[in-house]
């Protein structure tokens, strides 16, 4: 799959997705409210926003998520800290759909008190056991201002996927949308055909 696309439309991304070897995923969306999160550049402040990235990805992973429903949580408010997260929707329920997950998480931030550290662990913990319940490929888009990926200790295989937001939308001027999605997703197919031959799905 090319790595980065330029000119192509998302019904054409999900097409080179699914030739890729996607056939299907649920999703899990987790959003960063550590303080890091209210430090952006000015220049690309209208793209940086999580309502930005929520409807980027939404329009191009909901079509190869079969029930729509969709787990999203916080981390790193003064609530919870680095100690755990919380759901977007209590009594277990979940979004339906990323209009959804769009709309919770434009009701609940504006009471949502910044906090930290910035701890991963817990939205982590939350998509593995989503996994083992439900028996199946889930993929957790984690929404923080943090670099992670290149800092990872090596391990089976590479099941991380940084994109710096920012950079992605100054170097493709043409289609940015697209182009954020597709670096955000070009080691999706290969992670998922992996996982089918380690016999995990």
């Amino acid at each position: 799959m090319i790595d980065i696309l330029t000119s192509i439309l998302p019904e054409q991304l999900q097409a080179a997705l699914r030739h890729s070897g996607l056939e299907s995923s649920n999703l899990i969306l987790a959003i960063d409210y550590t303080k890091s999160n209210t430090v952006c550049l000015i220049r690309y402040e209208s793209y940086l926003s999580t309502d930005s990235v929520i409807h980027i990805l939404g329009r191009t992973l909901e079509a190869f998520d079969d029930d729509k429903l969709i787990p999203a949580f916080g981390f790193g408010d003064a609530t919870t800290g680095g100690r755990a997260c919380f759901p977007f929707l209590t009594n277990g329920d979940v979004c339906v759909g990323f209009d959804q997950v769009l709309q919770r998480y434009n009701q609940i931030t504006p009471g949502i008190v910044l906090s930290g550290p910035t701890n991963f662990a817990p939205v982590i913990h939350e998509a593995i056991r989503v996994c083992q319940a439900e028996r199946s490929y889930h993929i957790l888009v984690i929404d923080t201002m943090e670099k992670f990926d290149d800092q990872l200790p090596s391990r089976r295989f590479d099941n991380f996927q940084f994109v710096e937001y920012a950079k992605m939308l100054r170097f493709n001027r043409v289609n940015p949308e697209v182009g954020f999605a597709t670096a955000a997703l070009m080691e999706i197919p290969e992670q998922y055909k992996l996982i089918r031959k380690l016999g995990m799905l």
